[in-house]
């Protein structure tokens, strides 16, 4: 009794090794390709399927779907010339779904009816695409029983390029892929299985070594199983599919903007998501703690080049009517406690013959720096020569495209009465609107600075558009219609202190900060995205 237990538990053993290791081979009119089977994932369905290939069910069957982009699918049907027909062949009892892998490009997974999860029997596909958004989610999922290997995709695609034929009115035959064909049906115009055939213990590379002892058969680092180009070692990805590999593809939306460059970079009707950019922030420029301080986070993976200004006279070349402008600002640029850049008079920064035309100030005594900055935290700081005072203005430009970008600004500085407060630019560029949070706050800085006296009691923030139009406004954060979408890190310490959250389109606005009653002193304008 125990050597009967043993013999069959030894065949046990060999059965499953032998279905772990199993590839099948389909070869048909327009090539052959392999599929590795998945039975740690799907062991009932390996087996059935294994079943209908080892009896030669499959073989003289033809695929009779294909859905450009989508699948193709075959295992059902065989042509009868003699009848003209195409009956379907003579299947096994329906198989437990057992859906675990997703439907991605390349794998191979059971067709079921629309009649519930347990219903697949001979049929099969293979996905042509990323199908897991559609097919891992309906009727308990598809289940993925094997995935293409080698080059054998490029054998399915040629397939799935071939003509569609209408065969039969609208029915399971309304796209077959054809072989030239011109009108009359006969059985060399199907793409037919000619011989399904097991095998186990694959050599993907074929350098003898098999694929369960040789995971990485091109040596790139990338196991096979996650490398789109197996045996290539230059590529191991292909973000939009088209067989060209990531690094050979630059471009994979065809945009013409590269994708390191590119927020979209399958959407080749847009590259640039919706984002913070060129902000600017004016105020009164007073001397030690009362100075113009603009913050701003760069965001991203490389480095940014920023041109940074701060301007005075200039100011009324727009406006006219503004008096008391700084007449010799200079900028100084900080890394936390690190002054890495500054400049008085903007022709004597040493990188000045990069400074791009537009962006140089039209008055010899104002301040320009450009600077290449790494992801982090940075502070522009605007005073007067000689401790002068007067109205001033921040400003920070980006030079260099990519998906590097400025985000979460704020400027502090001192607010004063009448036209002498604080006021935040900030352009929205991209092609979908942005959710901000904008906040003024006076009393909460203490909070940062323990130092800092003369604060902003009960500032008021006022939001306008590029037309000048007051679009919302608020005093204290708690009363605005906004507040229930306040992130918890957001809301202001101070409840005199303000906030507003509002979804705008791209485009330029400006936020104005002002004390209520005419109150005076220091606060800071701050603009977060939230989306």
């Amino acid at each position: 009794m125990k050597q009967l237990v043993w013999i069959l538990a030894l065949f046990y053993t060999s059965a499953l090794f032998g279905a772990n290791n199993s590839v099948v081979t389909i070869e048909t009119p327009v090539g052959s390709f392999q599929m590795q089977m998945l039975s740690d994932e799907a062991p009932n369905t390996v087996q059935n399927f294994l079943n209908y290939v080892e009896r030669g069910a499959y073989n003289d069957t033809f695929f009779h779907r294909s859905v450009p982009g989508f699948v193709v699918q075959g295992g059902g049907f065989s042509y009868n010339a003699a009848t003209n027909t195409a009956p379907a062949i003579a299947v096994d009892p329906p198989i437990a779904n057992e859906f675990s892998e997703s439907n991605v490009r390349g794998t191979v997974a059971m067709a079921k009816t629309a009649a519930g999860p347990d219903t697949a029997t001979s049929q099969w596909f293979v996905n042509l695409a990323d199908n897991s958004g559609n097919l891992d989610n309906q009727n308990g999922g598809f289940t993925v029983f094997a995935r293409i290997i080698g080059d054998g995709m490029q054998v399915v695609d040629a397939i799935a390029a071939l003509p569609l034929a209408n065969l039969d009115g609208g029915g399971v035959f309304a796209s077959t892929p054809t072989i030239n064909f011109s009108g009359t049906i006969n059985s060399s115009i199907f793409v037919t299985i000619i011989n399904a055939t097991v095998s186990t213990e694959p050599d993907f590379d074929g350098d003898g070594v098999p694929d369960s002892t040789d995971t990485d058969d091109d040596n790139d680092g990338v196991p096979d199983v996650s490398d789109a180009f197996p045996l290539n070692a230059a590529e191991f990805a292909d973000t939009d599919n088209d067989g060209t590999g990531n690094n050979a593809d630059t471009d994979d939306d065809g945009d013409g903007v590269p994708d390191v460059d590119d927020a979209f970079p399958l959407d080749s009707s847009r590259s640039i998501a919706s984002r913070l950019a060129n902000i600017s922030t004016r105020g009164p420029v007073k001397t030690e703690n009362e100075v113009i301080i603009g913050g701003v986070i760069i965001v991203g993976d490389e480095a940014k080049t920023v041109v940074v200004r701060a301007r005075g006279l200039s100011l009324a070349d727009a406006d006219p009517n503004l008096a008391g402008l700084l007449s010799d600002p200079v900028v100084q640029l900080f890394s936390g406690a690190d002054l890495i850049d500054s400049n008085d008079n903007w022709a004597s920064h040493a990188r000045v013959s990069e400074l791009p035309e537009n962006l140089r100030p039209t008055r010899a005594e104002e301040s320009a720096l450009m600077a290449t900055l790494q992801p982090g935290a940075y502070t522009a700081v605007v005073r007067g020569v000689g401790d002068g005072q007067g109205v001033g203005i921040v400003e920070i430009f980006e030079v260099s495209a990519g998906a590097t970008r400025l985000s979460n600004i704020s400027t502090r500085g001192f607010v004063g009465a009448g036209d002498d407060v604080l006021i935040g630019g900030v352009i929205i560029e991209g092609e979908e609107a942005k959710t901000v949070t904008i906040r003024a706050r006076g009393p909460s800085l203490i909070d940062a600075d323990p130092n800092l006296q003369n604060l902003l009691a009960d500032p008021f923030v006022q939001l306008f558009n590029a037309s000048g139009e007051l679009i919302d406004s608020n005093d204290n954060w708690s009363d605005h219609s906004s507040a229930v979408l306040l992130r918890s890190d957001l809301r202001p310490s101070s409840s005199a202190e303000s906030a507003i959250t509002r979804t705008l389109a791209p485009g330029a606005y400006t936020a104005i900060v002002r004390g209520t009653a005419d109150s005076t002193g220091i606060g800071i304008v701050e603009v977060f995205e939230i989306d």
